[in-house]
């Protein structure tokens, strides 16, 4: 497959990924077979980070090391959301994904190679995460991070699609 085809279609799954992630902000985590929609998140997510990365949009020893973090911090999600790991792995992933987010959104402000909104968006929703993952009364700032989150990464899709466009 031609490389040009195979970011087209990581940049609709980064689109996908962000638009379910968006939605899941809003579900409780009891809902029954929640897991069927994190792991169907994780897995676009996976094509979206290695569309990311083939673009060579995050080019730079920041932007290789997050998507060195990012990639098996998904495969470890997808492990929780299939059941082969304990759920307590989560946050192990979680974090790791967040660090590797923000070492490529570092390298994307510093390359330019993506509006600033994205990157800045993309840290500014681990913050907020962090705050309402850590702390009990303010768990509703874990749905707004979602949200950033979902929004930043559907703009990075379509910002994957219109430079392979433009190439």
């Amino acid at each position: 497959m031609p490389s040009a085809t195979f970011i087209r279609i990581c940049a609709v799954c980064t689109i996908l990924a962000a638009t379910l992630r968006a939605i899941s902000s809003f579900i409780p985590d009891t809902t029954p077979r929640i897991y069927v929609l994190y792991f169907a998140i994780d897995l676009l997510l996976l094509l979206a980070v290695t569309g990311l990365f083939r673009s060579n949009v995050g080019a730079g020893l920041l932007g290789y090391l997050g998507c060195a973090l990012m990639l098996p911090a998904l495969v470890l999600l997808i492990a929780r959301d299939i059941e082969v790991a304990p759920a307590s792995v989560y946050a192990v992933g979680a974090a790791l994904f967040s660090l590797g987010l923000n070492l490529f959104a570092i390298q994307l402000l510093r390359n330019r190679k993506f509006p600033a909104a994205i990157p800045l968006a993309w840290i500014l929703s681990t913050i907020v995460g962090s705050i309402g993952f850590f702390v009990p009364r303010f768990h509703f700032l874990f749905a707004i991070s979602g949200l950033i989150f979902g929004l930043a990464f559907a703009a990075a899709g379509v910002a994957i699609w219109s430079l392979r466009s433009n190439t």
